[in-house]
């Protein structure tokens, strides 16, 4: 984990759409002017109020009260900006907040709907960095270590299913799970040494599966899981 977690602790940005499902979608060819316009000091946004709509995507920026009052009653899509925090609001009105950055930049050199998005995204980034960092590594730990310790539990259990053919000295679940542990360890090793390289929880993942079963397939092949071969 700790070269996982090195690597994402440099990040300098991450995708906010892979958290929330269309987060950027308000920022269109017909909205994003709206936010051009402004500016960004001491962590403050500066500008004119405004609001832009293209269908049921709506992009507010510096809305007034009662502007935020009427979009708080919309199943729309939106994006809100405020002097001190950026707002996405999913149709069925959860929202996801996070503060302005930046000390001293204008928006108008952003050009395109993309530099728009990603200077949006990087605002969230910013400001959300911890809970992004854990959140990675969350999943990465549920990806691996689940999923690692369901190979090794119905490994255990098939194992100890072979007790009935008379053919294999495995005679209960805790000896089918200790095979299958002493198994793992070399896979995960090789899994620690690939994860300086490749942060892919999946790839590591296989790693590990098919490195025990491998492994498994050579204490088979010179055991026949039996404590001793007829000479």
């Amino acid at each position: 984990m700790i070269p996982v977690t090195l690597h994402y602790a440099n990040m300098t940005t991450y995708p906010l759409e892979r958290i929330v499902t269309k987060s950027l979608s308000p920022i269109t060819d017909k909205t994003y002017h709206a936010l051009t316009q402004g500016k960004v000091e001491e962590n403050t946004f500066q500008g004119q109020s405004l609001i832009r709509r293209d269908g049921e995507l709506v992009l507010a920026v510096l809305p007034t009260k009662v502007d935020l009052e009427k979009l708080a009653s919309e199943s729309t899509r939106q994006i809100i900006v405020t002097k001190k925090e950026w707002r996405f609001v999913t149709p069925d009105g959860k929202e996801l907040r996070a503060h302005v950055r930046g000390e001293q930049q204008s928006l108008a050199d952003l050009t395109t709907v993309q530099a728009v998005k990603d200077f949006v995204n990087q605002q969230w980034y910013d400001s959300n960095k911890a809970s992004v960092l854990g959140f990675i590594l969350l999943t990465f730990v549920l990806m691996v270590y689940v999923g690692t310790l369901i190979v090794i539990g119905l490994g255990a259990f098939f194992l100890t299913l072979t007790k009935r053919s008379r053919l294999f000295m495995i005679r209960n679940f805790s000896e089918g799970l200790g095979l299958m542990v002493n198994c793992l360890a070399w896979p995960s090793l090789l899994a620690i040494a690939l994860s300086f390289f490749i942060q892919d929880p999946v790839l590591i993942m296989n790693c590990q599966v098919f490195g025990t079963l491998l492994m498994l397939t050579w204490v088979f092949y010179k055991t026949q899981f039996r404590d001793s071969l007829p000479s």
